[in-house]
C-alpha cells in the first residue's frame, strides 16, 4: 500500500512542477515542493517497517508506468520501438527484482543471546546446538542493535 501511495505522490509532484514549469506559476512549483515534502515524510515512516529495496522498486515500477501513461495522454510523448522494448525490458526486470527471493547473506550477524536455561548446556538433550538458528535479516539486526544499546544505557 505504501508503494502505491508513494508513487501517486511522486506522480503528483511531479506533474504540478512540470506544469508550474510550463505555465510559469510559482504557487503551482511551491505546491509540487509540498508534495515532495509529504513524499519524504510518508517514505520515512514507510522505512521503520519495510525493506528499503522491495519499497524503491516497486516504488520505481509504478511511477514509470503511471508516467509513460500520463506522458502520452496529456503531453503526446509516444516512445519508439527501441525505447519500447527498453522500457518493457526494464520493467519486467523490476518486477523481478521485486518478486524474487531475497539470496541468502554471506556474513550473517550471530544472535543475540537470550536467557539461559539447564537444557543450553553443550550436549544435554534439546541443547541449542541442535537448534538450526536462521539468520536475522536487516530488520531484525536493527532491532537487536537498537535492544542491546538500550540494554546498555
Amino acid at each position: 500500500m505504501a508503494v502505491i501511495v508513494l508513487a501517486g505522490l511522486d506522480l503528483a509532484g511531479s506533474l504540478l512542477l512540470k506544469e508550474a514549469a510550463l505555465r510559469r506559476a510559482p504557487t503551482l512549483a511551491i505546491a509540487g515542493a509540498g508534495v515532495f515534502v509529504v513524499l519524504a515524510l510518508v517514505l520515512f515512516v514507510t522505512l521503520e517497517t519495510a525493506e528499503l529495496t522491495v519499497v524503491n522498486l516497486g516504488w520505481i515500477v509504478l511511477l514509470q508506468a503511471a508516467v509513460m501513461a500520463v506522458d502520452g495522454l496529456r503531453y503526446g510523448y509516444a516512445p519508439g520501438r527501441v525505447q519500447a522494448i527498453a522500457i518493457a525490458v526494464a520493467m519486467v526486470a523490476l518486477v523481478v527484482a521485486i518478486l524474487a527471493p531475497p539470496a541468502e547473506q554471506a556474513t550473517a550477524a550471530p544472535p543475540v543471546p537470550g536467557p539461559r536455561s539447564p537444557a543450553d548446556d553443550v550436549g544435554s538433550p534439546g541443547s541449542r546446538e541442535d537448534e538450526q538458528v536462521m539468520a536475522p535479516g536487516p530488520l531484525e539486526r536493527r532491532l537487536q542493535e537498537r535492544m542491546r544499546a538500550r540494554h546498555r544505557a
